[in-house]
């Protein structure tokens, strides 16, 4: 069995161009500050899968990160509004 720390699944993603960062199902908000450090701001998007748990507290998990509003953009639907060209 291999078990990935969320370091290397960072670093695997950050070389691997075609994978995005989501932030549902992920329980620590500093995870989500360092995939923004480490990904960038395009590649992390907010619950695409729908948020898994309580929507209000999903959001509250970006903001209370006190992220630049056009990050927090990007976040929550730019970047996903680009990738699915809408």
């Amino acid at each position: 069995m291999v078990i990935f720390t969320r370091k290397i699944v960072l670093l695997w993603q950050k070389k691997n161009k075609n994978i995005i960062f989501d932030t549902s199902s992920t329980p620590y908000p500093k995870l989500i500050k360092k995939a923004v450090e480490t990904l960038g701001k395009e590649r992390v998007v907010f619950a695409s899968d729908g948020p898994a748990g309580d929507p209000v507290s999903e959001v509250e998990k970006i903001r209370m990160l006190n992220f630049s509003k056009d990050i927090e953009d990007c976040i929550f639907y730019k970047n996903i509004s680009q990738l699915l060209n809408i």
